[in-house]
């Protein structure tokens, strides 16, 4: 083969070895449309994990503090109790506070970090009826840990006697709990999850519900406030299967 036949056939083939411009924009045009599918999914599955492990270590925090509180004579029956601000003080000083194992920031005023009074929405997207502050006289303290959780510890509840609305203490004391602070969303069932304590145990709110009523609470038609969402992860074996 002649030395100009050979240089045109490797020209010839140098050429074919290239990708056109329109080849390239079609490769990357399939890959943004991989991506466009993929990632989202990948986002919201790496969310569901992160929430799942807070959740979890939450829920041991507050084991622990039942746990150890019955041990230091906790008092199980708060309704028992006469409600003024200086014994919810010393109720939570004295059965709360220690057993962190992380320093707490109290805060007098949580609505002004969330720039809101009521700043927790339910999953359905409804408006927050909870009152985020720290106020011993309505037996509320509302208190972050250094790994940024937030806690709002609700003590009071309101008894009708017939006459008037009296204010006393719950028998069955609950924590709101947002696992990233005030970052949002601040949604029940997504960054907010409740617990009641029974008689010195920690539950989920909603742990007495049957299925059907914690599918329909935890969900985006009307009657999901997502108040029942913690029970209903943990029901389903630590799955969140509703987001």
């Amino acid at each position: 083969m002649k030395y100009n036949e050979v240089m045109s056939h490797r020209i010839s083939w140098k050429k074919k070895s290239a990708f056109t411009l329109a080849e390239v924009l079609i490769t990357l045009g399939i890959i943004g449309v991989v991506a466009a599918l993929t990632v989202p999914a990948i986002i919201t599955k790496y969310k569901k994990v992160v929430t799942i492990a807070k959740l979890k270590k939450t829920y041991s925090i507050l084991n622990q503090i039942a746990m150890h509180s019955i041990d230091d004579n906790w008092i199980s029956d708060l309704s028992s109790l006469d409600f003024n601000a200086e014994a919810v003080e010393n109720y939570f000083k004295t059965y709360w506070q220690p057993y962190f194992k992380d320093s707490i920031v109290i805060s007098e005023n949580g609505y002004q970090l969330y720039g809101t009074s009521r700043p927790f929405s339910g999953l359905n997207g409804s408006a927050g009826s909870i009152g985020i502050l720290t106020s011993y006289s309505e037996g509320r303290i509302y208190f972050t840990t250094s790994d940024g959780t937030g806690y709002c510890l609700m003590l009071l509840t309101y008894v009708n006697d017939g006459d008037n609305t009296v204010i006393q203490f719950n028998s069955k004391p609950s924590v709101f709990v947002d696992i990233n602070g005030t970052k949002k969303p601040n949604t029940f069932g997504k960054d907010v999850f409740i617990f009641d304590f029974y008689e010195n145990t920690v539950k989920p709110r909603g742990a007495d519900q049957n299925m059907e009523t914690l599918n329909n609470n935890c969900s985006l038609n009307a009657t999901g406030s997502g108040e029942y969402c913690t029970a209903k992860i943990m029901k389903d074996g630590w799955e969140i299967n509703y987001w």
